[in-house]
C-alpha cells in the first residue's frame, strides 16, 4: 500500500530548494488539516484543503508521489464503508481515529526523511532536540528527537499533544539507547 521507496526516490530527485518547500507543504498538512482531523475538529475535503495539493501542480511535484499509495486510501475506504450515508469525511466512530493517525504518522515519516536528507546535503551537524508538551490531562511529556526518529517518553497516543511550552537545544545528558 504505502510508496515508501517512491517518496525516497523523490525526495532524492528535488533540488534543495523543492525540498524545502515540500517539507514546508508537509509540516502545514500535518498541523493544519491531518492532527485536526484526528481531533475531530476538520473534516477532510480531500485535495481542496490539502495544502501539498493545492500548491502542487498535480502528483508528479509532491513529495507523496500519489495518494493512492498512502494510508489516506484505506481512510478514505473506511469512511465510504462505514458511514456512507454521510458525505463527510471526518471522525464519525472510534474506529475512525487510527486510519487519520495512520495518515498523520505516515505524513510525519516523509516529512523526518525529507530532513533528513535536506541535513545530509547541506552538511548540517544533527541536534539532539527536547520538548515539552502538555497532553489534554494536564500531563507533561518529553519529546525526543534522536536521529531522525522522535520519541516519547512513556509512549502516549498520537494526537494528544496540545501546545508545545517549550523547546531546549541544550540537551541533557540523557544516554542514547
Amino acid at each position: 500500500m504505502e510508496n515508501k521507496e517512491d517518496v525516497l526516490e523523490r525526495i532524492r530527485e528535488f533540488t534543495n530548494e523543492e525540498l524545502e518547500k515540500q517539507l514546508k507543504l508537509t509540516k502545514a498538512c500535518i498541523w493544519g488539516k491531518w492532527i485536526p482531523i484526528t481531533k475531530g475538529s476538520k473534516i477532510d475535503k480531500g485535495g481542496d484543503n490539502c495544502p501539498l495539493c493545492s500548491e502542487n501542480s498535480g502528483c508528479s511535484d509532491c513529495i507523496l508521489v500519489c495518494c493512492e499509495e498512502t494510508p489516506y486510501m484505506a481512510w478514505v475506504d473506511h469512511l465510504n464503508n462505514k458511514h456512507w450515508v454521510s458525505n463527510l469525511r471526518c471522525v464519525h466512530c472510534p474506529e475512525c481515529v487510527p486510519y487519520a493517525k495512520a495518515m498523520t504518522r505516515y505524513l510525519a515519516w516523509v516529512y523526518g526523511q525529507g530532513m533528513r536528507e535536506l541535513l545530509r546535503r547541506k552538511k548540517t551537524p544533527v541536534f539532539r532536540f527536547r520538548a515539552t508538551l502538555v497532553l489534554p490531562s494536564g500531563e507533561e511529556q518529553i519529546l525526543w528527537l534522536k536521529g531522525n526518529r522522535l520519541v516519547i517518553d512513556e509512549m502516549t497516543p498520537a494526537g494528544d499533544v496540545i501546545e508545545l511550552l517549550d523547546t531546549d537545544p541544550d540537551l541533557d545528558s540523557r544516554e542514547e539507547e
